[in-house]
């Protein structure tokens, strides 16, 4: 959004800029190419403004249209192609939409994307439904029996000498 803010707010001047930091990001060819079309054009114009006589106090009406048309399309087309192209190529992701199907087109079956620090999951099938599995019965409560320690009296922890 800044650059195209700074192309509009330079009269187009900077439309070179944006198309710059597209370039840069895409890597694309065609962005490279945009680029030095939209660096010569602002050259260009800069030399037309500059090329106007000194003696002249205002632009002719001549002049001042083939300028402004010069500038707005230079403004337009570089801010409308950077927004298009930056839109497009951040909107590409894993999981983004892909483009739509006409009617009476099958969709080709989606696989879901694998996620981070998971393992792939098995494949989604269309010819069975999904049932949900029977919940396990939880084991039967099983109780220790307790033993109980073998009787004593008096006699047996005594020992012998009570006895005799």
């Amino acid at each position: 959004m800044l650059f195209a803010a700074l192309t509009v707010l330079s009269c187009g001047f900077l439309s070179w800029a944006a198309l710059l930091r597209l370039a840069v990001v895409t890597r694309e060819v065609r962005d490279w190419v945009l680029l030095a079309v939209a660096f010569v054009a602002s050259g260009a114009m800069f030399a037309y403004i500059i090329s106007t006589p000194d003696d002249q106090a205002e632009l002719t009406d001549g002049q001042a249209i083939v300028f402004l048309v010069w500038m707005v399309c230079s403004l337009a087309g570089a801010t409308a192609y950077y927004l298009w192209a930056e839109i497009r190529h951040f909107g590409r992701g894993p999981g983004a939409p892909g483009p739509v199907p006409y009617a009476g087109q099958v969709p080709p079956a989606a696989t879901p994307a694998p996620r981070y620090g998971y393992p792939p999951g098995p494949a989604p099938s269309a010819a069975r439904p999904h049932t949900p599995a029977p919940r396990p019965r939880p084991p039967a409560r099983r109780f220790r029996r307790l033993r109980s320690p073998p009787p004593r009296n008096a006699w047996t922890r005594c020992g012998p000498s009570w006895t005799s």
